[in-house]
């Protein structure tokens, strides 16, 4: 992260206010700068009119209708002089894709869109795309009716909520960049049950002391075999994936929580403080004690 860079962290609390699922719709003006931030959750912001430049740790790149940004919880960006622009934010809880669209995994698109493609990118955490205009419409009429859904009575409607952020998904995996996407898309075009298997049960318990040959014999797998495989349709080797994981983990509970940075490493799996550290920073580009100081007050 730039040094100079000290970026908010929106909170649940700040951007969920139904009380009843985890799902913020809207589209914003952009009159002035947006000052730079980071999530507890997923977001997914359309540039739907004007120009400016977005920043994050992919450096400060210029904007134009039709950019698609993707960002994993932790991860933080900013816009910055902004002319007329317009985006549609669509934030979620991630607690969606391991609960009621845990199954989304399967499909190769939407697993490149929230993992495979945030996961492995230039910025960890963020990925960055470009739609057609039809595709824009296409999407801006889905997020506009579960924004109407949200601000009426979510409470009643979450199986239609669900089935729109569905056709919105879809519509985002599909009309990406396809030069971009297409080697990745075609490398998981056929996720093996195994592979969602393992990686479900890796997120599950994040402070288990995990090792390859564990994971690979509770699946029935060669170890070698099991980590080519799984490297092939996430882009991570399993460890590399657990420790995103973990990295997650730790930092919604140094902000949400008062805990010490050596409960919160034993409670994601990093007992050696020092490895904790060093993972933490590699994802993040702090320290844990710097991530909490700069987003606890907040």
């Amino acid at each position: 992260m730039e040094k100079n860079v000290s970026p908010l962290q929106y909170s649940r609390e700040l951007i969920f206010k139904s009380g009843y699922i985890p799902m913020m719709v809207e589209e914003i003006e952009v009159r002035e700068d947006v000052e730079a931030h980071s999530h507890q959750f997923m977001e997914i912001a359309i540039i739907t009119e004007g120009t400016g430049f977005h920043f994050s740790s992919m450096g400060r790149q210029q904007i134009v209708v039709g950019d698609v940004f993707v960002l994993r919880p932790g991860a933080w960006h900013s816009f910055q002089d902004c002319r007329d622009l317009k985006v549609y934010n669509c934030c979620f809880g991630a607690e969606l894709l391991l609960q009621e669209l845990a199954w989304v995994r399967q499909i190769p698109g939407i697993n490149y869109l929230l993992w495979r493609g945030p996961l492995n990118s230039q910025a960890p955490g963020i990925l960055k795309f470009t739609l057609s205009k039809s595709a824009i419409e296409y999407c801006r009429e889905y997020l506009s009716k579960i924004e109407g859904i949200l601000s009426a009575k979510p409470e009643q409607q979450k199986a239609a909520l669900l089935g729109l952020l569905l056709v919105v998904l879809s519509e985002l995996s599909t009309r990406a960049n396809i030069e971009s996407l297409a080697d990745d898309l075609d490398q998981a075009s056929a996720i093996p049950d195994v592979v969602l298997k393992g990686a479900n049960m890796l997120e599950a318990d994040v402070a288990r002391d995990w090792t390859l040959l564990e994971l690979a014999e509770l699946l029935h797998l060669n170890p070698a075999y099991f980590v080519r495989l799984f490297k092939k349709h996430t882009g991570l080797s399993p460890i590399a994936y657990l420790n995103h994981q973990r990295a997650e983990r730790a930092a919604n509970l140094l902000v949400e929580t008062q805990k010490s940075i050596a409960e919160i490493a034993r409670e994601v799996g990093w007992a050696d403080q020092n490895y904790f550290a060093r993972c933490f920073k590699s994802h993040y580009g702090m320290s844990g004690k710097v991530y909490r100081a700069r987003y606890s007050h907040r």
